[in-house]
């Protein structure tokens, strides 16, 4: 059985100057197939309307995803449908823009999806939202990448298929967590980026490491977290906060050594990675520990019995640039890799803003 918590709230900066929330989720449970597929979209906050080009993303692709999806497809045929659901999540935002007469780049968001069946897990990445998976193994693994620059800019959903990406976890997933960037910088924050253990373990196991059953329990367990993350220090999170988790009741992962679920010692690893990377500005506080900085817990056992570590999964990556023959859609390869270029220029230079258009205006033929 597959249940899931989730939640979203605006960021205390975003409270405090009346901006709405910009995120959004949306979440589909077959309970006959036994299969949940679900969307974190993160809009923009430079960008005006991005809180609905959020909105209708997430809902968007998860609802195509959940009208062309079966049980037991292989990679290659989900990738074509996560890919047709990218395409139409985008499409809808050109469409309530011209319907609303906005310009389009004033909905760009971020799009993280997860297909999940109570073992294996499909994923789509546009951006710097973040999807992290609990093995069955009892590790805790990054699946997904920050699309951003050097400079720390990130590609949005509109820059098209050259840039999305989509794969699958190839071992047995006990729990999937989709977040938006300000969560995903506490628990895969960059200063582990380069360790073994790159996440932290000690702050993702409170919301993933879960068997609740009962409506009212996994409730109880969505309004403890956000307790938690209500109560989480303003200068460690001033972002909107988005979580999503997805777990299988009947498929506990095994617990590993005590080690392995204890905080990490962060400030050797600020010391470390703030002297290889000297030219980066520090604001002297690096990153801390969850327990050092929050009273308010999820519920847990860190004492429980614990097994052996075991091996690391195997995550299977696919760059959506290659050739893709859409399932309902057909879309010139060539076209989109034109208007993500373009895309990303559009955000540096105004100029080629007409370009752009222009570029748009051909695909949305295509896309008829």
């Amino acid at each position: 059985m597959i249940n899931h918590i989730a939640f979203k709230m605006a960021g205390p900066y975003h409270n405090e100057v009346g901006i709405p929330c910009q995120d959004s989720f949306f979440v589909f449970d077959n309970k006959e197939e036994e299969i949940t597929i679900a969307a974190v979209a993160d809009g923009l906050g430079s960008e005006k309307y991005s809180d609905i080009g959020s909105k209708i993303a997430s809902k968007v692709a998860v609802e195509n995803c959940a009208a062309n999806y079966k049980k037991g497809m292989h990679f290659n045929e989900a990738k074509k449908i996560m890919n047709n659901a990218y395409v139409y999540a985008y499409r809808a935002i050109l469409e309530e823009a011209d319907k609303a007469g906005n310009p389009d780049d004033q909905y760009d968001t971020t799009l993280a999806l997860a297909i999940y069946d109570g073992t294996h897990l499909f994923y789509g990445q546009s951006g710097d939202s973040g999807i992290i998976a609990l093995l069955s193994n009892g590790h805790y693994v990054r699946v997904t990448r920050q699309q951003r620059d050097d400079e720390g800019r990130v590609y949005p959903l509109c820059f098209g298929p050259t840039y999305w990406e989509f794969g699958e976890v190839s071992e047995d997933v006990s729990s999937v967590m989709l977040m938006t960037d300000g969560i995903w910088a506490e628990i895969a924050p960059p200063v582990i980026d380069d360790h073994e253990q790159n996440v932290n373990v000690n702050l993702a196991m409170r919301f993933m490491d879960r068997d609740e059953t009962e409506d009212e329990d996994v409730k109880a367990v969505e309004n403890q977290a956000v307790e938690f993350m209500q109560s989480y220090r303003k200068d460690r999170i001033d972002d909107d906060k988005t979580i999503v988790v997805l777990y299988n009741t009947n498929l506990h992962a095994q617990r590993l050594t005590d080690e392995y679920y204890s905080p990490l010692d962060w400030e050797s690893l600020n010391k470390e990675y703030y002297t290889a990377n000297a030219d980066n500005s520090d604001d002297g506080d690096g990153h801390g520990s969850p327990e050092e900085e929050n009273d308010s817990r999820l519920n847990g056992d860190d004492n429980s019995e614990k097994h052996e570590l075991s091996d690391n999964a195997d995550v299977k990556e696919a760059n959506s640039g290659s050739a893709i023959v859409d399932l309902e859609v057909q879309v010139s390869n060539s076209t989109f890799s034109d208007s993500t270029s373009i895309g990303a220029l559009s955000h540096f230079n105004l100029g080629l803003r007409k370009m752009f258009d222009d570029i748009k205006v051909r695909m949305m033929r295509i896309l008829k």
